[in-house]
């Protein structure tokens, strides 16, 4: 009897450390693929954070940003006929990123195309 409770509690006894290593091995999967999908969105946000900071106005269309430069200017020329110079040069130098966002986002034409195909060839 005593020799049968044994061999009982060996056999269970293992069959729970079985069980036990084949729940850690899922957990430590698990845990492996959640870090995996954490990295990489911790990594995608970064990359938005850094393209925000080079580029203030890649989220505004075309239009977007040609609206806000002339609303800009407006404020620019507010600010110099108020005599608020401190304000018109930090809004000069806003219109002037703003400028660049609006050329870089400006729509291809044929005439553009144009242009810069005559710019490339006469180069070469």
């Amino acid at each position: 009897f005593l020799k049968l409770t044994r061999e009982r509690k060996a056999a269970s006894f293992m069959a729970a450390w079985v069980r036990r290593c084949k729940q850690r091995k899922q957990y430590i999967s698990f845990r492996k693929a959640v870090t995996l999908l954490q990295a990489r969105k911790r990594r995608q946000s970064a990359a938005d954070r850094v393209r925000k900071i080079r580029d203030p106005f890649c989220d505004l269309t075309f239009k977007e940003c040609k609206d806000l430069l002339e609303s800009e200017q407006v404020r620019l020329q507010d600010a110099v006929k108020s005599k608020k110079f401190r304000q018109a040069a930090d809004l000069e130098k806003r219109v002037a990123l703003l400028k660049e966002a609006v050329e870089s986002k400006r729509p291809l034409t044929r005439d553009i195309l144009d242009k810069r195909i005559a710019q490339v060839t006469q180069k070469l």
